[in-house]
């Protein structure tokens, strides 16, 4: 807790410390993109407290004034340290925000951390996402939440106490003044892969309920915003990314979940590595003549895999390997600016989720080869840029 709160102090005095990815104006994130980490259950607890490695710093995002655009009572200052992460449960939230005049509504909204999706890029360019609003309430440590834009009876509603939900906060103090607060919540996969939201999705009536964050090449884009309130309850700055907009056009955050596998195959890995080790210092070595005798049978081996079959299979892997690195360069200039980073993978996002495709386009972004353009090419892409970068 410590960390993070001098990581969110120094924030304020030197600013210039965070990295911001600049693409026509601050955009969050590594152009936009935030890995979402996989997280076992146990990995984090929901009290408001934040611990030192309870969540993945791959997964951080930090929002400023530089990424922040205000709408009403003019742009708040920031700075917010934004995490996440996923596993079968739901959606991980957690915030670390500056907010010295904090003050907290006793029953409705009042200051309030937010967050719009649209989950799987399902709903209509035209159209806002799934909005929900996080208030941490006076006289205790909940965590009220409020969802918006679902396009049914009840525009707006308290689903704090929806079945999968749960949402804590706690005071963060400086010097023994108060310099903000921080909050772990929780959105259970009902309300994104959501049943409830039927009407104007996209020209193909996809539900929500399609959107699978375990799959792979799974996306969310996401715009986040922050309202701070005195103890009247009066807005007293505004903040949010994606510019002016309010439709999920304008979200200029991609969630891409992370898969189960990547998080713990290094974890496998070593399990794997033990065993190999014990067996390398097995106790045979000490037996003298029994060496000598499992020596000379082992002699047979090397010469039968130095027969033709193998060297010829051992070149066909690399050539193999070399070809498919070639077609992924030769791909990866997608927006044709000349380099290759981040801004192709935006724009090759932007070319998958619109309906504007045409066969020769479908060719020359078809980025791993199989025949379509979707999300998996952007994913794909996305890696081979991290690559370069690292």
């Amino acid at each position: 807790m410590k960390k993070f709160l001098a990581l969110l102090i120094a924030a304020v005095m030197t600013v210039s410390v965070m990295t911001v990815v600049i693409i026509a104006y601050a955009q969050p994130g590594n152009d936009g993109n935030v890995t979402v980490s996989y997280a076992a259950k146990d990995d984090i607890t929901i009290d408001g407290e934040i611990e030192d490695g309870e969540w993945p710093d791959k997964s951080s995002l930090t929002l400023t004034s530089d990424n922040l655009v205000g709408w009403f009572a003019g742009v708040y200052e920031g700075p917010i340290v934004f995490n996440t992460a996923w596993n079968d449960d739901g959606l991980y939230l957690c915030a670390v925000i500056k907010d010295t005049a904090v003050a907290f509504a006793e029953t409705d909204l009042g200051t309030r951390f937010q967050i719009a999706l649209n989950p799987g890029n399902i709903i209509a360019g035209s159209y806002m996402g799934l909005f929900f609003s996080f208030c941490p309430i006076k006289g205790s440590d909940n965590v009220a939440l409020y969802r918006h834009n679902w396009q049914v009876t009840n525009d707006q509603k308290d689903a704090t106490n929806e079945a999968g939900y749960d949402g804590k906060y706690s005071v963060l103090y400086e010097a023994g003044t108060v310099a903000g607060w921080s909050m772990e919540c929780i959105i259970p996969w009902s309300m994104i892969a959501s049943a409830d939201r039927t009407a104007d999705l996209n020209t193909t009536n996809t539900p929500l309920t399609e959107f699978d964050p375990s799959e792979e090449g799974a996306i969310c884009t996401a715009m986040i915003c922050y309202v701070p309130c005195d103890a009247a309850n009066n807005v007293t700055a505004t903040g949010k990314t994606g510019g002016d907009g309010w439709t999920v056009s304008s979200y200029d955050i991609t969630l891409m979940f992370e898969a189960e596998k990547a998080a713990t195959s290094d974890t496998e890995s070593e399990s794997m590595t033990e065993p190999e080790e014990s067996e390398s210092v097995s106790e045979p070595e000490e037996s003298g003549s029994v060496t000598d005798a499992e020596e000379s049978e082992s002699v047979t081996e090397p010469e039968e895999s130095e027969t033709e079959t193998d060297p010829q299979e051992s070149e066909t892997e690399p050539e193999e390997t070399g070809k498919e690195t070639v077609d992924i360069k030769d791909k990866s200039d997608v927006n044709g600016d000349g380099g290759v980073d981040n801004k192709d993978v935006v724009f090759l996002f932007r070319y998958a989720s619109s309906g504007n495709h045409t066969a020769e386009e479908d060719v020359k972004y078809d980025v791993n080869s199989d025949g379509e353009v979707n999300n998996k090419d952007v994913v794909e892409l996305f890696r081979y840029v991290s690559t370069l970068v690292s």
